[in-house]
């Protein structure tokens, strides 16, 4: 007679389970590599569209107001939209509730208005927004009141 053990045996098992973790190493390898490119592209996008947030927001405001003026570190148009910025948040906030996140840095630049008529109807300002290792800043001059009416 013949006399075969079939089935596994503890040498095939060892060497099927070694192939198993060799396999699961090389798997999360790749799709941790093709993670981290797609978040740059996630965070590219997000702050491309938090930056469009704050700028519609702010001129939406600067279309409805005839001044604005910066009152205890917040902007304040005369139709009463307050901006702030929460360093320890990295928020800004349009009439206390959140607008926009991942500001890296908000500031008021300050404009020589020697030569225009109302000092009160300007305002510049520097905006970066920081995700996923994208940055982006920029700065934006926005004119209130009667410019930006409807014909």
């Amino acid at each position: 007679m013949n006399n075969r053990k079939l089935g596994l045996s503890l040498v095939s098992i060892v060497l099927y389970v070694i192939l198993f973790f060799t396999f699961v190493t090389f798997a999360v390898a790749i799709s941790s590599n093709v993670n981290y490119s797609v978040l740059g592209q996630k965070g590219e996008l997000y702050v491309n569209e938090q930056y469009s947030k704050l700028q519609y927001n702010l001129f939406n405001s600067a279309k409805n107001s005839q001044s604005v003026s910066l009152i205890n570190n917040k902007i304040v148009f005369s139709n009463n939209d307050e901006y702030s910025f929460d360093t320890s948040r990295k928020v800004i906030y349009k009439n206390n509730g959140i607008l926009v996140n991942g500001v890296d840095n908000f500031a008021i630049n300050s404009v020589d208005t020697t030569n225009l008529v109302d000092n009160s109807k300007y305002l510049s300002y520097t905006v970066s927004f920081v995700k996923y290792g994208k940055n982006l800043t920029k700065n934006l001059f926005i004119s209130v009141g009667d410019i930006y009416e409807n014909q």
